[in-house]
């Protein structure tokens, strides 16, 4: 059963996708979705136009052969509500897809304070 695992970090947002297969609607839905989510890109959206970050892909991959891409929003910030927001984009745009929210999980790191959700999807083969 195939399997992606959504990491999502705060603050600055940052979104990694981690699994085979991955396909470049996911990543562009994203890509145009996320910006707009963050707390400080409300008001300057209209004037970025529809450039904004773009997932890059790790080419060091992951040890089982999985493809690593990842979304970096710098110089932008997420409120609670923001995070909330970021969280039912990637939710929609992975069963958008086809993919099932099997589980999540949530941590603070002790050193820097960033916030770490992992949302583990699948699909049926």
């Amino acid at each position: 059963m195939p399997v992606i695992v959504v990491n999502l970090v705060f603050n600055p947002p940052e979104v990694s996708l981690i699994g085979k297969g991955l396909s470049t609607s996911i990543m562009n839905r994203l890509e145009s979705e996320l910006i707009v989510r963050t707390t400080t890109s409300r008001p300057v959206t209209a004037s970025m136009g529809t450039e904004g970050p773009l997932f890059v892909q790790n080419p060091n991959g992951c040890p089982a052969g999985a493809e690593v891409w990842r979304l970096t929003i710098p110089n932008h910030y997420c409120d609670d509500l923001a995070k909330c927001a970021f969280f039912g984009s990637v939710i929609s745009v992975m069963e958008g897809d086809g993919w099932s929210l099997v589980c999540s999980s949530a941590t603070t790191t002790s050193g820097d304070g960033k916030e770490i959700s992992r949302f583990f999807f699948s699909r049926r083969a």
